[in-house]
């Protein structure tokens, strides 16, 4: 049961992994070749091709090839291996890739079918049941496969065997690492893989995988670059355009709460200052309108005769409240009523015979005729 998690976690690490390769190459796809070269790491790769006599190395950089070597991994001496390693390490830099690829001379390729619940685990399959396949027992070949097809209805799979003898794939690889390379792939010829995008990755890859060199994480420092160039360029086109209209909002909200501030001041004055004209007009309008007391005083004076006598006048707005003695009182409404400036002229109450002076008692109420012009008081 422990196992079988593990194989679970390993194959959704494996997708995982997978997935993360194929997100950053859409990526770098995207990316001008210079700005791409300007974050990569130099990335170097020599291929051995191995015939029945001798083993040609190519150097790729940069698009371009040259040719280092050709020697005989399998018959040259140490001493020889070690001349040419001083003659074509020199100009090496960065990292070295080194795919090594077999003649068919040095390869027993065979068509084998397995069990169809083997497939999730050929490699295991393959490398135990190698004794089965081919002459060679566990552990003296190097192993290679690939899936050809399934057979569900026959519950069978096709598989591509290939398998390289310790004395040849193994001298092969021992004699690279006198060169100071160590292989990350030992594949069967072309004719039977053809084109690989990712050989070290291959099932055709024979190189056991302790002896291969450890695979570079997907957090890589290319990857670590790309990831940081990506995140400038991120906040360049996101961050900081929405932080500058972020700023700008702030101040445009800023201004707008002035303006409204002295918005609100100028409204407020506006206010008073009308409350001030309406006032004003009020007293403009009564003023205009109203006879002043002085005129009303003035008025009273010249119209009551000297046998009339006032003991109290009430002057306001609209009416004039009058009290006193005369010597006849029906005689005083005559005179008030054809005054212009007063108007329904009536008792307030009944008229009384003062015994003692032998006048009336009267109590008068007038309206002030409006419009009449009249004066300060």
């Amino acid at each position: 049961m422990m196992i079988e998690q593990l194989k679970k976690q390993l194959q959704g690490s494996t997708a995982l992994n997978n997935a993360m390769i194929w997100w950053l190459g859409q990526l770098k796809a995207l990316l001008p070749d210079k700005l791409l070269q300007r974050f990569s790491p130099t990335v170097e790769t020599l291929t051995v091709e191995c015939s029945d006599s001798a083993c040609r190395i190519d150097h790729y950089k940069n698009s371009e090839v040259h040719l280092l070597a050709v020697c005989d991994l399998l018959n040259d001496s140490e001493e020889k291996l070690i001349d040419i390693r001083q003659q074509f390490l020199k100009g090496m830099s960065g990292q070295t890739r080194v795919l090594v690829r077999l003649d068919d001379s040095h390869v027993l390729n065979h068509q084998v079918v397995l069990p169809l619940a083997t497939a999730d685990n050929l490699s295991s399959v393959v490398e135990f049941e190698l004794d089965r396949f081919t002459p060679f027992r566990p552990g003296q070949a190097m192993v290679g496969y690939q899936l050809i097809s399934r057979h569900p209805e026959h519950d069978k799979v096709k598989v591509q065997l290939v398998a390289s003898p310790n004395r040849v794939a193994g001298l092969i690889n021992r004699n690279l690492s006198v060169l100071g390379l160590s292989p990350s792939a030992i594949l069967p010829p072309k004719s039977i893989t053809g084109e690989l995008n990712r050989p070290q990755s291959s099932s055709w890859n024979m190189l056991p995988e302790t002896d291969r060199p450890i695979a570079q994480p997907v957090w890589n420092q290319l990857n670590r670059r790309l990831f940081i160039f990506l995140l400038i360029a991120f906040a360049a086109v996101f961050v900081i355009p929405h932080f500058q209209l972020e700023q700008r909002k702030q101040a445009l909200v800023n201004e707008i709460d002035a303006i409204e501030a002295e918005a609100r001041a100028v409204s407020a004055k506006q206010a008073k200052l009308i409350q001030q004209v309406d006032v004003g007009a009020n007293l403009i309008e009564r003023k205009n309108t109203t006879p002043s007391r002085l005129a009303v005083l003035d008025e009273l004076t010249r119209i009551i005769e000297d046998d009339t006598w006032t003991s109290s006048v009430e002057i306001n707005e609209k009416n004039v409240k009058l009290e006193g003695e005369s010597q006849q009182a029906s005689a005083l409404i005559a005179l008030l009523e054809a005054s212009p400036m007063f108007q329904n002229v009536n008792f307030e109450s009944s008229t009384t015979r003062n015994q003692a002076t032998n006048r009336d008692r009267f109590q008068i109420k007038l309206d002030l005729v409006t419009n009449n012009g009249g004066g300060n008081e």
